[in-house]
């Protein structure tokens, strides 16, 4: 009986939790791996941006000086893409191409050896207007 009642106030919690705190709080719904393998590039990853989500993220290890391109695909205006490294830079150098840009395509060198994220965003003001998508990562 006693641990009942710990698992229904612990569902509670989580319940309440869920709905206090909205989906941009907690990050990312999708954070995986991409690996190239050797002469196969690039890699198409696709996927659908969740109602519960506010970006997915894509991880890969890359060299200095190694040119990235990305490209996002989707129907959806309101689609666009992030670029960070995420273990080497400070927090205010790690932007390779920031949020607020809003684009769908970019390429350039990369400034470090490191763990790189894309990440899939929606613009849409009232968040209802989650999408399918493919992206399209070229590490060469």
């Amino acid at each position: 009986m006693y641990l009942y009642k710990i698992f229904r106030i612990l569902m509670i919690t989580l319940v309440y939790t869920s709905i206090i705190f909205q989906p941009e709080v907690f990050g990312a719904q999708i954070e995986r791996r991409v690996s190239f393998k050797k002469g196969k590039t690039p890699v198409l990853v696709k996927g659908k941006l969740p109602l519960d989500a506010y970006y997915d993220s894509y991880y890969f290890a890359a060299k200095a000086r190694q040119t990235l391109t990305v490209k996002l695909v989707t129907d959806d205006p309101e689609g666009y893409i992030a670029i960070y490294e995420t273990k080497e830079l400070g927090p205010d150098e790690d932007t390779i191409l920031a949020n607020s840009e809003r684009s769908r395509v970019w390429t350039g060198r990369l400034p470090v050896t490191g763990e790189y994220s894309v990440q899939v965003y929606d613009a849409s003001e009232n968040g209802l207007n989650r999408f399918a998508y493919s992206i399209e990562i070229t590490l060469k």
